[in-house]
């Protein structure tokens, strides 16, 4: 049995990346689409995207939109 995923892809959990055609910077998901629904990363590599690291303070070249989404979401998951 051969291997046949694409270690270039991100990870599943992907983080916060700025692509070329985007502003800002947005949060991209396991779907590759930002969770604001603006943007999608279908060919972006693993290295492009950096990990949320806690804590809710947009920086000024963040998507206020992903921002509030995300939060939304970690508090959904922190509620279980």
């Amino acid at each position: 049995m051969t291997d046949t995923s694409d270690t270039s892809a991100a990870p599943a959990d992907m983080g916060w990346a700025k692509l070329a055609d985007a502003r800002k910077f947005h949060f991209y998901g396991a779907d590759t689409r930002s969770l604001c629904g603006r943007y999608a990363a279908f060919a972006a590599p693993a290295e492009a995207f950096e990990p949320h690291m806690g804590g809710f303070t947009p920086a000024p070249d963040d998507c206020s939109a992903c921002m509030k989404k995300l939060e939304k979401l970690t508090d959904k998951r922190s509620v279980k």
